[in-house]
């Protein structure tokens, strides 16, 4: 009877890990689908408004042959310019004074701003599962099935995909930083956890100082994040836990980060771009978080949030994990989820405090992605305190994997016979790539830069984009010579003035 049941329980693990990689391979093929039309429409993609303000003095010293040094030293000029006359995020400024394009290969935009998400968001999974369950080698294939779930999102459904994934300088800022958030904090959770490394130790200071030079919704939420890892290590773990002794790490890569976010605020610029702009007092702006936060995270819950929330669900009770049970459940879930809750809502107070609003739409692309980052961990941590409660573990499983498999399957079915397809960037882009307005455009725009580089005035006059696809954002380029994206296409391109006919 041993052996038999032995021979049946070895064939159910067989069979379990066959479907896990099957459904893996599944999405993996379903993602290189859907990214094909994507990496094709940016093909055509070109530079565009801020691309041009951050970048001229490093497109000038490609152009005038300087070399690696010489365009690290322009890089150097521009965020120091920057820093004194508009704004702080000195390693947003690094990013964006090597935008693609002025090497020539804008579309590479695309590219880094698909694998940069893909690969961060998935060792932040596998780190995620790696400290805080059993899964033992289950945990690669649990992250990756996590991670291309989420990216599908990412990369579909997002709020504004023309700031999102077709223009450096906006996605860069807020998606590419989001990104290095994910990386740095399954660095520190290594560090915590795992035993010391210094190559991890330096990662993580170095990366505390980039994420303090970018964003402020993501240095404020990394730094609040940092903060309460430090307090709970000294609250929650004992004198002789030897995770406890590495404390030390978790403070000077918050010290560091908070350094890097305070010479970020205190920029001389930042004065005079708020000048510009009208920010809410800090109560105000704080109390609008939590009304607009909601609302926003009301408003991401279609067929495709329902039907990612449900796959999370399934993953998570069948594929083998196995998370510690919470001591005190009740009181864990609740503390948890309203921990979870207040971090995600504080992502809004800089917006509201510095322009009054929630922000353009490549700040609530990042919105969006905390939210489809934290459901996982929501999952986790429900499990964990219902695993817990005095009921059969064992029915309740079965009852949830029941239930969520019909409701799956009842939300694919109403995914596809309602919901428009079009609207997604796939759609988006197979619709555009079919009618050539993605290759007229690009020629519109490769004529425009071929007359100011060929011009020998000072003052150019080029003819306008008649028509900008909507997967790509505004050149915006005015009549007149007064339009500041003008007055930054000529300062890029060493003229004087640009006018349109």
């Amino acid at each position: 009877m041993k052996t038999r049941s032995f021979r049946s329980e070895n064939k159910a693990k067989k069979i379990r890990l066959y479907a896990e990689r099957t459904l893996c391979a599944l999405l993996l093929v379903l993602v290189c689908i859907l990214t094909v039309p994507i990496f094709q429409a940016a093909a055509y993609a070109r530079p565009a408004a801020d691309d041009y303000s951050f970048s001229y003095l490093t497109f000038q010293a490609l152009q005038a042959g300087k070399g690696v040094f010489g365009v690290l030293a322009a890089v150097a000029k521009e965020v120091a310019e920057i820093y004194r006359s508009w704004q702080g995020t000195y390693a947003a400024i690094f990013l964006f004074a090597l935008q693609p394009g002025i090497a020539g290969i804008y579309p590479l935009t695309t590219v880094i701003l698909v694998l940069l998400p893909a690969v961060c968001l998935f060792f932040f999974y596998t780190t995620l599962l790696r400290v805080c369950t059993d899964s033992g080698k289950g945990e690669v294939r649990t992250a990756l099935a996590l991670t291309l779930a989420g990216l599908i999102l990412m990369l579909e459904v997002l709020p504004d995909v023309r700031e999102g994934l077709f223009w450096w300088n906006g996605a860069i800022y807020y998606t590419g930083f989001f990104s290095l958030a994910l990386l740095f904090l399954s660095l520190m959770l290594r560090l915590i956890i795992t035993r010391h490394k210094i190559s991890c130790g330096i990662a993580c200071c170095i990366l505390a100082l980039v994420i303090g030079g970018g964003n402020y919704t993501t240095a404020l939420v990394t730094s609040e994040i940092l903060i309460l890892a430090a307090a709970m290590m000294l609250v929650f773990l004992p004198k002789e836990d030897v995770r406890r002794k590495r404390i030390t790490m978790v403070i000077l890569a918050t010290v560091l980060l908070l350094l890097g976010f305070a010479i970020s605020v205190l920029a001389p610029g930042n004065a005079v771009r708020q000048s510009s702009t009208a920010g809410l007092p800090a109560g105000q702006a704080v109390k609008e978080a939590f009304v607009l936060g909601t609302k926003f995270l009301i408003s991401c819950l279609g067929f495709p949030m329902v039907l990612y929330v449900l796959f999370c669900i399934l993953v998570f009770f069948l594929f083998p994990i196995r998370i510690p049970k919470a001591q005190q459940p009740v009181r864990t879930l609740l503390g948890g989820l309203v921990l979870l809750y207040l971090l995600y809502i504080s992502g809004f107070v800089p917006a509201l405090y510095g322009i009054g609003n929630i922000g353009a739409g490549r700040q609530q692309n990042i919105y969006f992605d905390t939210i489809l980052v934290l459901v996982p961990v929501v999952i986790g941590l429900l499990r964990s305190c219902g695993g817990a409660l005095p009921v059969s573990h064992e029915k309740v499983c079965r009852g949830i994997l029941v239930l969520c498999g019909a409701l799956f399957l009842l939300t694919a079915v109403l995914l596809v016979v309602r919901y428009d397809f079009s609207s997604t960037t796939t759609g988006m882009a197979v619709e555009s790539l079919k009618d050539g307005e993605l290759k007229a455009y690009a020629e519109e725009y490769d004529a425009i830069t071929r007359k100011i580089l060929t011009t020998k005035d000072d003052t150019v006059i080029i003819p306008d984009i008649s028509h900008t696809p909507d997967l790509y954002p505004w050149l915006g380029i005015e009549k007149g010579t007064d339009g500041w994206v003008n007055q930054a296409m000529a300062r890029y391109y060493g003229k004087t003035a640009i006018d349109v006919k």
